[in-house]
């Protein structure tokens, strides 16, 4: 999924299940991006291949990630740096089964380097890991 185009793109929201055999997802090329939510069942990738990434990147006034149940449930990791705004990060719902990243693993690197200072993981106000999420995880890595 390439939204490089898209330069003035604010708010990312994909449905229920959509696009259920792409295998790995790139945000990092839309800075302009402040929210991102994924419906149930989405960007499934097929069969726990390790190439299946969620890989976002450098977004910096992204301030919500909100992945509904079942979604990108055979992706190996689930990979966020740079996100600096990140004040909301909600994968699945805690209250029924949701299986994100079944196998999958988490790295939350929040971490931008300025002249002055580091920005890090305070902004993050509200995080959510559903039931079963990375269940198998190998990982789960919150740095800053």
């Amino acid at each position: 999924m390439d939204l490089s185009d898209y330069t003035e793109l604010k708010k990312l929201t994909v449905g229920n299940n959509c696009f259920a055999k792409l295998e790995s997802v790139d945000f990092s090329s839309t800075d302009s991006l402040e929210s991102i939510t994924i419906g149930m069942n989405s960007f499934m990738g097929g069969n726990s291949n390790p190439d299946n990434v969620l890989r976002i990147v450098a977004l910096s006034l992204l301030s919500e990630l909100r992945i509904g149940r079942y979604s990108f449930s055979n992706y190996s990791l689930c990979f966020i740096s740079g996100a600096d705004a990140l004040e909301v990060l909600e994968i699945g719902n805690v209250n029924e089964e949701s299986f994100n990243f079944q196998y999958g693993s988490l790295m939350l690197r929040c971490l931008a380097m300025t002249f002055f200072s580091s920005l890090d993981l305070y902004g993050l106000k509200s995080v959510v890991i559903g039931n079963k999420s990375f269940m198998y995880s190998k990982y789960a890595i919150f740095m800053s």
